[in-house]
């Protein structure tokens, strides 16, 4: 198990596995409600829709999968990285996501179109964690580059960078 996504009713947990699927399990009596598959390598991230109809899952296959959890279906997939996709988020309008690769990008993606709309680029090695600030309109990554980015979710620019790799004269200073 790498990840563990519960729904606000604790009801439902959506739970990533290393055999390439996803297990939808009923907390209440811990059966398994669905097992979504359909990647072709292991699931790294998972994030539920604010309405917790759809959860979006990150894979080592280079893509992104939009699963219907009332029925258990794959909507769609969203492809565009180049290498492994480590983390996503959806944004709280529910209709964009987020997610970052081992290709050292971001992508911003219409959830209703199931397309890429933004490319976010300036990290030098893979991005390892992506979140949405709580104003909705900032994203921060994190690299193995060390470098914490903060975003402008509509614009697509990197709006302030902080490395913060341990040097002898200085740490957690801006770039």
């Amino acid at each position: 198990m790498l990840n563990v996504t519960p729904t606000k009713s604790n009801k439902v947990v959506v739970h990533v596995s290393d055999d390439h699927s996803i297990r939808v399990l009923d907390l209440t009596d811990g059966t398994v409600i669905f097992v979504l598959s359909g990647h072709l390598g292991n699931v790294l991230s998972v994030s539920l829709t604010p309405d917790e109809t759809k959860v979006l899952s990150a894979s080592s296959d280079k893509t992104l999968r939009v699963w219907d959890l009332d029925h258990g279906r794959c909507l769609a997939a969203l492809t565009g990285h180049t290498a492994a996709v480590n983390c996503v988020t959806v944004h709280a309008d529910g209709r964009r996501a987020i997610s970052g690769s081992d290709d050292h990008t971001l992508r911003v993606w219409d959830l209703a179109r199931g397309t890429c709309v933004a490319v976010l680029e300036g990290h030098t090695h893979e991005v390892t964690h992506v979140a949405l600030h709580a104003d909705g309109r900032r994203i921060i990554s994190a690299s193995r580059d060390n470098v914490l980015r903060a975003w402008d979710v509509d614009r697509g620019q990197c709006l302030r960078a902080w490395d913060l790799a341990p040097t002898s004269t200085s740490q957690n200073r801006p770039l």
